[in-house]
């Protein structure tokens, strides 16, 4: 099923039958104040829709440390001055 507006990448809380409960990565389709409805989806299976309530629900962000944001992804070198490492929190 193909959504006409965007999608984000969650994590998302299910409680099984016996209770305990799993964190599952999966996508955010559709939102209103208090619940979120989430795709999961396993590879070769159906994807499956659930509605959650929103603290069960958890974005995930996608951005890149920031070493890697200033040093460039190819680099191999770590925080060298006292200013690097104090960014660093050291």
């Amino acid at each position: 099923m193909k959504l006409p507006h965007p999608s984000y990448a969650v994590i998302a809380r299910l409680v099984l039958l016996d209770g305990a409960e799993e964190w599952r990565p999966a996508r955010a389709v559709r939102w209103n104040p208090t619940h979120v409805m989430v795709k999961l989806q396993d590879k070769g299976v159906e994807p499956e829709y659930v509605w959650l309530r929103c603290k069960d629900v958890q974005r995930v962000s996608c951005r890149p440390p920031l070493l890697l944001l200033r040093l460039g992804p190819h680099s191999t070198a770590g925080p060298s001055s006292a200013a690097d490492q104090r960014s660093m929190g050291a």
